[in-house]
């Protein structure tokens, strides 16, 4: 069992030998990918004279005839020597004797095979399951497990999205795509065209999960037909460069099961093609995954993997350093040296998330409609030392816009607010508080690297310069309501996700509640198919966002995970999905 939380954290504590929240990063040596490997043990015993004939552990060794002494010497009283014939207690020669036990050794029955299974701790759990519907990007680790989507990237995340379930044909207005033939889901049902409209169609009327936005992936389309049991055409309405991007959030669901249990049913009893399946979920605890056996891929080494609800670093760490976890997530960058000194394998990447804090993008408050009070804020923050100190240099640095270098359209003149706390004042003063005001804020706890503790820092920054925010931070489930009824307080923080082919349109969905001028920018880039012409107005709406001081784009969001050595080499995607290496046939 998990020890108390107070417990955990006293014996973490004791361990360290302090009380510091946090120490700056000492340099972090090359992980260890390696997987140790032990060869079992041979044992060789002896009766009265034994003449060796051979001994072998492991193969492709060299027999050799020799006598052999096991552990400790053997008085030479208690062994008799004759030369012509060996007599043990009733006669019976020794060759009789030797060639029972040797077949003994030789010959082991082995063992069954052991089940693979894996505990990883997690800041916050899921409180959705419902597929392509689940809200987070941090819910991926779990949903690409247990579902397939119809588009997907290549482990490294650099590369463009490709058909997974099928293929498809574009003809700048139609997609056509091909249903994959032999996919069956957990439950059984088998996957094919009408199946998948229907699923579409149930998804994009209306309904509205718990914990879920209003599915609208497809309204960009004005006709979804079947064409044949294994082909859809998906017509647009007009042409955009983006559409594809629906398909990455298409996740493949049973039609006669949603059909049964609705949506909600769906999310508490999920069923997918993926190559896990769905075991037990108990809300804010643990939830598990079994192997599925009819999965239509390579199937994965692992046989089963329970993953915990933690939201404290420290409870984590003390679990995995304890060996009640195998992997914990968002490791600590000052603890990163430790893990590794003590014979953890660390696990660190990049992410297509940015940790963005906005700026009351829905535009409550009355003193942060003022672009001036805005850019205050942002003149207030030392963004390169909470990247260096609190973020320990994971991921990377924000350059004053949502996406990195990586991505289409990037803005190489747009930088991140210098750090300036004198100009923050004088903006404040202009603006008409001298003396600064006060306001509430929100803040994740565990939900992304670093979240709470980078809140925190932020908080006491804007308080140097006059702005008191009350931050709160509500637990997972709450926070993430307050996100989709847009009840969170005008300071909040979230990871925004982006992709390669797409820095801009994600930000559309916050902004076109407080700013409609970016939103019209969003919507033409959105129809712009030249990919010149695109680019360029990609770099004006980053900077128009930049200049109106819309948020803070801080750093991409890092994976860093602690594993303990030994395991199967598990490696994390730029979406955080969990790759896990397939079983040898």
């Amino acid at each position: 069992m998990i020890k108390s939380y107070v417990q955990l954290r006293a014996k973490y504590r004791a361990a360290r030998n302090d009380d510091v929240p946090f120490e700056s990063p000492s340099e972090v040596r090359p992980m260890n990918h390696g997987i140790r490997r032990l060869s079992a043990a041979c044992r060789i015993l002896t009766v009265g004279v034994v003449l060796l004939f051979a001994a072998a552990c492991g193969g492709g060794e060299t027999i050799v005839e020799r006598t052999v002494v096991v552990e400790k010497q053997v008085p030479v009283q208690q062994t008799v020597v004759i030369p012509q014939t060996v007599v043990v207690e009733k006669q019976v020669p020794v060759v009789q004797t030797v060639v029972a036990t040797v077949e003994k050794i030789v010959t082991p029955t082995p063992p069954p095979a052991k089940a693979v299974k894996l505990q990883v701790a997690l800041g916050a759990l899921p409180v959705n399951l419902l597929g392509g519907a689940m809200p987070s990007q941090q819910d991926r680790i779990i949903s690409t497990l247990m579902y397939d989507s119809f588009a997907t990237r290549d482990q490294n995340g650099d590369g463009p999205l490709t058909p997974l379930l099928g293929s498809w044909t574009f003809d700048g207005k139609t997609v056509r795509v091909k249903v994959k033939n032999g996919v069956q889901f957990h439950n059984g049902e088998k996957l094919d065209a009408a199946g998948t409209k229907a699923v579409i169609d149930y998804l994009s009327s209306g309904k509205t999960a718990k914990f879920a936005f209003t599915y609208t992936r497809f309204r960009d389309f004005d006709l979804i037909e079947v064409a044949d049991n294994s082909t859809i055409d998906f017509r647009l309405k007009t042409p955009i460069a983006f559409w594809v991007i629906p398909f990455r959030d298409l996740f493949a669901l049973a039609p006669k099961h949603l059909e049964n249990v609705g949506l909600d049913g769906y999310s508490d009893q999920p069923v997918g093609t993926g190559p896990f399946q769905f075991v037990q979920w108990k809300r804010d605890d643990s939830l598990t995954l079994r192997k599925f056996s009819g999965y239509w891929g390579q199937k994965p080494v692992v046989d089963e993997i329970t993953y915990r609800h933690m939201p404290e670093a420290a409870v984590r760490i003390v679990a995995l350093e304890a060996g009640q976890i195998d992997i914990a997530a968002f490791i600590p960058p000052q603890e990163v040296p430790r893990l590794l000194s003590k014979n953890f394998r660390v696990y660190t990447g990049d992410s297509f998330q940015t940790q963005t804090v906005w700026l009351d993008a829905g535009r409550k408050s009355v003193e942060l409609k003022d672009k001036r009070v805005r850019q205050a804020m942002l003149y207030a923050i030392d963004s390169q030392g909470i990247f260096n100190s609190i973020v320990g240099g994971y991921g990377s640095f924000g350059e004053g816009q949502l996406s990195t270098s990586a991505a289409f359209g990037y803005n190489p003149d747009v930088k991140q607010y210098p750090y300036d706390p004198k100009k923050a004042k004088a903006l404040l003063a202009e603006a008409g508080y001298p003396n600064g005001f006060k306001i509430k804020g929100s803040a994740t706890t565990g939900r992304y690297f670093r979240d709470r503790e980078v809140m925190t820092a932020l908080a006491a920054q804007w308080k140097q310069v006059g702005i008191d925010v009350e931050m709160e931070t509500p637990e997972s489930a709450a926070w993430l309501q307050a996100l989709i009824n847009n009840a969170l307080h005008p300071i909040y923080n979230i990871g925004m996700n982006w992709g390669p082919e797409d820095p801009v349109s994600n930000n559309r969905t916050i902004n076109e509640r407080g700013d409609p001028k970016f939103t019209e920018m969003a919507n033409t880039i959105r129809a712009t198919t030249d990919d010149t012409l695109r680019a360029k107005l990609m770099r004006d709406a980053i900077a128009y966002a930049n200049e109106e001081a819309h948020a803070w784009w801080g750093y991409t969001v890092p994976t860093v995970y602690g594993m303990k050595n030994g395991l199967p080499l598990i490696t994390f995607g730029k979406g955080f999905e969990m790759f896990i290496p397939a079983a040898s046939p």
